[in-house]
């Protein structure tokens, strides 16, 4: 990925997304205070929280 794309702190990547899922094609994009999750059975869910940075 790094050698097509330029890789920022706090980005993370995604593969496998079903098709118009995606915030290109639903113009909806994740914002501060979203919660997104990935269920692994029977590993468990992962679970993170959008935050906006702070400015400095």
């Amino acid at each position: 990925m790094s050698q097509g794309e330029t890789v920022h702190a706090g980005e993370f990547f995604g593969s496998g997304t079903v098709g118009n899922c995606c915030g290109f094609e639903t113009g909806r994009f994740l914002d501060d205070g979203d919660v997104i999750e990935l269920e692994v059975e029977p590993i468990g869910v992962l679970r993170n929280a959008v935050k906006r940075q702070s400015a400095v």
